[in-house]
């Protein structure tokens, strides 16, 4: 089912907006991911969704409906809460099974069954739902949903309470479930994990409003700011700032005036920029062809391991940058690193928007 907002916004108390005229069309079947930094609008943005909030302005429409005063239970929607509360006394089997699917052909005792076995619940399908820990009753409540088979599933931070290795094995298994249902899905997230494994596209959100919507490989390749960037720099092992300014025929930064590549945004000559080296593009040794990079000799400081890889610590008196390194580095030798300023992200160090070649 279509899903789509036009112009809609919602102001607390006070006139601080929690969204502000955001506007988005989902297609029957697609997968979103919101993400965002805590406060941003996240979760309203559901809850308006779900009919538990009603906007100041703006319309809904799912499928060929408008929906604006339509109670949350005549929505076409399933939602699990991030901190879902269930009824004391159930087992995990009866609190699930007891759902009714929106659809007379569907058995309640079968889903349960299938969800059940899905979510990796069969352990404690007889235990009591007080007695189960947080990420479990996370998978009930998502169950629950999930047997009601609505077209319409709001998930807010639904596997937020689970270890990494079973929230990666349910991303996948709720990905296919998913395609195969043709269900049309909001899942809020602050694990860009989420985004990565999940959505057809990813809405990034700030301060209420819609900073960048776009395939994922497009946020990848072009965030559209710093502020994306950050948000998203764990998939690059991190992100190393240089602030910049015109000068001459070159960049004033902090570690000397380095040459304008040919291969260059368009900016204002006097305007800051931000500068942007993924650590995943600064490598020793350095295994690039760019003829062109601005060798910088640096030390090693020391290393930190992470998912990524090996990032290596350099400095010098100028500062320091992260870099991708390997076990062979050791604190306090002498290395070169090399800024391939074409392969570098420039925003705006302004407003933190993205300077486009």
């Amino acid at each position: 089912m279509e899903l789509e907002l036009v112009g809609v916004s919602k102001a607390f108390p006070g006139g601080m907006f929690a969204l502000e005229a955001v506007n988005l069309k989902v297609a029957s079947g697609e997968r979103i991911v919101v993400v965002g930094p805590s406060g941003c609008g996240k979760t309203t943005l559901l809850r308006l969704i779900a009919g538990l909030e009603r906007a100041d302005s703006g319309s809904l429409r799912m499928g060929n409906q408008t929906v604006e005063g339509t109670p949350p239970w005549q929505r076409p929607v399933g939602m699990v809460f991030q901190k879902p509360a269930l009824i004391a006394g159930r087992t995990t089997k009866k609190s699930i099974s007891t759902v009714t699917p929106l659809l007379a052909t569907e058995n309640a005792e079968e889903a349960a069954e299938h969800w059940i076995r899905k979510l990796d619940l069969e352990r404690v399908s007889q235990q009591r739902v007080e007695k189960l820990s947080g990420g479990q009753v996370q998978r009930v409540a998502l169950a629950r949903a999930l047997v009601r088979g609505a077209p319409i599933l709001l998930l807010d931070e639904p596997l937020g309470a689970l270890d990494a290795i079973l929230r990666a094995e349910l991303r996948q298994t709720l990905r296919e479930e998913f395609r195969q249902r043709g269900t049309t899905v909001l899942w809020v997230s602050h694990d860009p994990e989420d985004a990565w494994a999940l959505a057809d596209r990813i809405v990034v959100m700030a301060n209420g409003r819609f900073s960048q919507i776009g395939f994922p490989e497009n946020i990848r390749a072009a965030p559209a700011s710093r502020a994306v960037l950050e948000l998203f720099q764990d998939h690059w092992g991190g992100v190393n700032f240089v602030e910049a300014r015109m000068e001459g025929t070159g960049l004033r930064t902090p570690f000397g005036l380095w040459p304008l590549p040919c291969r260059r945004p368009q900016f204002l000559e006097n305007a800051g920029i931000s500068l942007a080296f993924p650590v995943s593009t600064l490598t020793l040794p350095y295994n690039g062809a760019n003829r062109n990079a601005v060798p910088l000799r640096m030390v090693v400081e020391r290393r930190g391991f992470m998912q990524s890889g090996i990032r290596v610590l350099c400095r010098n008196d100028q500062g320091q940058l992260w870099a991708t390194g390997s076990t062979e580095n050791q604190p306090g030798e002498m290395v070169t690193l090399m800024m391939d300023l074409e392969r570098a992200l420039w925003f705006d160090a302004r407003d933190g928007k993205a300077l486009v070649a």
